[in-house]
């Protein structure tokens, strides 16, 4: 009996006898041979996350890593700045969408966007132009649509305090408020 109080006590379980142990602790080994399996699946996991790692490296060097001369995105950054002020001038984008787009878009100095800025970023990416380039391309398209050509003034309506079947008069005082009102 004492070996049994010594394995309850090191399994945690509070009442192990003859009786309940092979009930008791079947669960625990059960465990103990999942958390193998499962670090056995983990670490072929790894070997195969690490093998097309080294393939995709050896197919093609340059997407590795997306490296790009500093000087190219800086230059890169600030056209893509020049235009979007353009657009702003030009009335297709808000300024606060500017200042968005420019966020996402170049990145702060010293912290560029490389990869919506770069040719190796559109081409890791499958595009044939660096992303800031085919978004700045799409708000060039974007256009207001053209007014009808009929412009009104601001609409008012006065609230009618008539009853059916009463005067139909509107309170002279009452008419005279909305108009200074309405301006």
């Amino acid at each position: 009996m004492d070996i049994l109080n010594k394995i309850a006590a090191a399994a945690g379980i509070a009442c192990l006898t003859e009786d309940n142990a092979i009930e008791a602790l079947t669960p625990i080994f059960n465990a103990a041979r999942d958390t193998d399996t499962l670090t056995a699946t983990v670490a072929t996991r790894d070997e195969t996350i690490a093998g097309l790692q080294t393939q995709l490296a050896a197919k093609n060097p340059d997407d590795a890593k997306l490296e790009v001369d500093a000087d190219i995105i800086e230059e890169r950054a600030d056209t893509i700045s020049g235009e979007l002020d353009v657009l702003v001038e030009n009335g297709i984008l808000a300024p606060v969408t500017r200042d968005k787009l420019a966020a996402s878009l170049i990145g702060a100095a010293g912290k560029r966007n490389a990869f919506a800025l770069s040719m190796k970023g559109a081409r890791a990416s499958g595009q044939s132009q660096p992303v800031a380039r085919a978004v700045i391309d799409a708000l060039k398209e974007n256009k207001a649509l053209p007014s009808s050509g009929e412009e009104s003034g601001r609409q008012v309506i006065a609230l009618s305090r008539n009853i059916p079947g009463t005067k139909d008069d509107t309170d002279p005082e009452m008419a005279e408020r909305i108009k200074a009102n309405a301006g």
